[in-house]
């Protein structure tokens, strides 16, 4: 790119105005050029409408829309629709997160400097206490968000720190709903031919989860929607369920190998964060492999009728 590109920014939104304040104070903050964004923020039907009003009167120059269908990645397509046709770049993060002040322009260095059609960045994990973690809290801080591994190994970025040209928005399409959008984004555009990098210099922040209930609720949702997507794929139902089942009992198992993070990380400062980032490691690929399993079962009736391919 010769000139300075021009990019719009889409921002989801659901019930988090205290958030997303913050995430459009750091945007507003960039030391990229304020003339060359557009930041869209496409909410979920908040039911919290008058923050957003105050929002709105705060940051006059940031666009909202609202997306009818609930869903993150309806969100972002509501979001999509307004990108203006001179748009170069299209950036997508989350309402809680807060970008780093370089976080553009470092993004644009990575795309120039790979040549490279879609970047996906750090997502550096903050707690509310950095003296005091949660369990749930020294647990995220060393298995949320790893970039590099999903990017590299994968094949994907998760949309909270995601660059593309606007040649891979358009050519993508839209974000599909009741599966992994982020993952099957990705896929889909590298499927055209598109290239993904990892950069460590473009960098978001986002908040540790810091409760049981955010870990599980997350959880769920996302063997859920790894459950939609392995449907769309064809073979045998037969085969697919034996898959399925072995990589739930793996699941369980994973915490003993990944040990070897918890008790080698720098991240963690204590022997106490250490044992608390073990216990809920345990907990919770336990917890994955019991809620894969019952996922199976819900939706195809195992072991009742076999694993069949659900007609909804």
């Amino acid at each position: 790119m010769n000139k300075m590109p021009k990019i719009a920014v889409i921002i989801p939104h659901y019930n988090q105005p205290e958030r997303l304040r913050q995430c459009l104070a750091t945007l507003h903050a960039q030391t990229f050029p304020a003339g060359q964004t557009q930041i869209i923020v496409g909410d979920n039907n908040s039911p919290d409408q008058s923050a957003l009003q105050r929002l709105q009167q705060e940051f006059p120059a940031v666009i909202f829309t609202n997306a009818r269908e609930q869903g993150a990645g309806p969100a972002r397509n509501a979001a999509l629709a307004l990108v203006k046709e001179d748009i170069d770049l299209i950036a997508f993060t989350d309402a809680d997160c807060c970008p780093e002040p370089d976080w553009l322009i470092r993004g644009i260095e990575a795309l120039q400097k790979t040549g490279a059609d879609m970047v996906g960045g750090g997502v550096q994990v903050f707690c509310q206490d950095p003296d005091n973690p949660t369990a749930i809290e020294c647990f995220e801080k060393l298995f949320a968000f790893r970039q590099r591994l999903y990017i590299e190994k994968k094949g994907f970025s998760v949309t909270a720190n995601l660059l593309v040209t606007k040649s891979v928005a358009d050519k993508t399409g839209l974000f599909r709903n009741g599966l992994s959008e982020d993952m099957d984004y990705c896929h889909r555009a590298r499927a055209l031919g598109f290239c993904l990098v990892f950069s460590s210099s473009f960098m978001v922040n986002h908040p540790a989860r810091a409760q049981w209930a955010e870990l599980k609720g997350k959880w769920q949702r996302l063997i859920e929607e790894r459950w939609a997507g392995m449907h769309e794929q064809t073979g045998n139902n037969v085969i697919r369920g034996a898959k399925w089942s072995a990589s739930a009992v793996a699941t369980g198992f994973s915490c003993l190998p990944h040990m070897v993070i918890v008790f080698t990380s720098s991240r963690l400062a204590t022997s106490r964060e250490r044992l608390k980032a073990a216990f809920v490691l345990t907990r919770i690929r336990l917890w994955r492999c019991q809620a894969m399993f019952r996922v199976m079962m819900k939706k195809t009736g195992w072991p009742g009728r076999g694993f069949v391919k659900p007609t909804s």
